[in-house]
């Protein structure tokens, strides 16, 4: 059960020198990008009764938040991921499964213009042949587009439908 704020604050401030450590070292990671619960709790240690007053206080103070940390990592990978490589990386970040789920539709969002802007960039023009369009095929489903996706795009023999 967590502690009520005024609760994480006082034994935060009544805590030892390693608390304080813990939040310093915290702050630095927060300062750098977004970090998730989980993933500020691997970097700094492992649980512990300091860490868990630490963590709370900066949830409390809303310096941390996982919410936060998901949209950080959509707004700068969108473009070159599709849906399922983002929410790997969600995981890879540990961010709370509840929170991948809430962001699906928003990471589905623009799927097939990002698709298609990425082939673009990639390649010239439409596959050529049936060994084309399986490299581009493979490079669509490498950065986690779906297979819908890539057959909407790549099905009908071109990018401009």
């Amino acid at each position: 059960m967590r502690e009520s704020a005024p609760e994480a604050n006082e034994r935060l401030q009544d805590a030892p020198d390693a608390a304080k450590v813990l939040m310093r070292r915290a702050l630095r990671l927060l300062a750098r990008r977004e970090h998730s619960r989980a993933e500020l709790l691997s970097k700094l240690g492992g649980p512990s009764p300091e860490m868990a007053a630490v963590l709370d206080a900066l949830a409390l103070r809303g310096w941390l938040s996982e919410g936060r940390c998901a949209e950080q990592l959509i707004a700068s990978a969108a473009g070159r991921y599709g849906p399922r490589r983002l929410e790997q990386k969600l995981r890879q970040r540990q961010v709370a499964e509840a929170t991948v789920e809430g962001l699906r539709d928003r990471l589905r969002e623009g799927e097939l213009e990002n698709a298609r802007a990425l082939l673009t960039r990639r390649y010239s023009g439409p596959p050529a042949n049936a060994r084309e369009h399986a490299r581009q095929a493979r490079f669509l489903a490498g950065r986690g587009f779906r297979s819908a996706t890539i057959a909407r795009l790549l099905g009908a023999g071109g990018r401009d439908e």
